[in-house]
């Protein structure tokens, strides 16, 4: 132990009992007087006393390396890249065909409009249509389509990712009858 470290501890044994101390040199064998005042002191509350712990200080430089600490990983949310999702407002049938109205959605390139006679859109490749329509289209008339006969109808939406289509989820299907 160096000299400032033994009077360090000495000092920080003695507040830990509550004394006062004066040190009186500065050798290993140091010897503590306690200390009294002629000054009179008014009666105090007691309050549990304080510890406290002095961290020992090395001055020797260690050659072995300490582990670098342990980098925090994070996550980061991919940002969808899908263009939000439409849907069909307005369906009336006509006379071999359908009037369709449905919701405009901003920031997309345009709209992907299905219809089919199999509500799986898949069995009946023969009476499945697909149109791609422009963004600022949001109605149309569906014509030369079969009388009194059943149709489903989604749409979704589409943007463009360099070349290539990104498609929302489809709408809901909806279900009608040509008169």
């Amino acid at each position: 132990m160096n000299k400032k470290t033994r009077a360090l501890s000495l000092i920080l044994s003695v507040v830990m009992l509550g004394g006062i101390m004066a040190v009186s040199g500065v050798s290993a064998s140091a010897e503590t007087e306690p200390t009294t005042s002629p000054v009179t002191t008014t009666p105090q509350t007691t309050t549990a006393p304080q510890t406290t712990t002095a961290a020992p200080t090395t001055t020797a430089k260690s050659t072995a390396k300490t582990p670098a600490p342990a980098k925090k990983t994070t996550v980061k949310k991919k940002k969808s890249n899908k263009p939000n999702p439409t849907e069909i407002k307005l369906l009336v049938p006509q006379k071999n065909g359908f009037k369709i109205k449905w919701k405009k959605v901003k920031k997309i390139k345009g709209y992907h409009l299905q219809w089919s006679v199999t509500k799986k859109f898949k069995k009946a490749k023969k009476y499945t249509k697909k149109v791609y329509l422009k963004s600022k289209v949001i109605s149309g008339n569906i014509v030369r389509l079969s009388a009194k006969k059943k149709y489903y109808f989604r749409i979704r939406t589409y943007k463009m990712n360099g070349k290539k289509k990104v498609f929302s989820k489809w709408s809901k299907v909806i279900c009608k009858k040509t008169l």
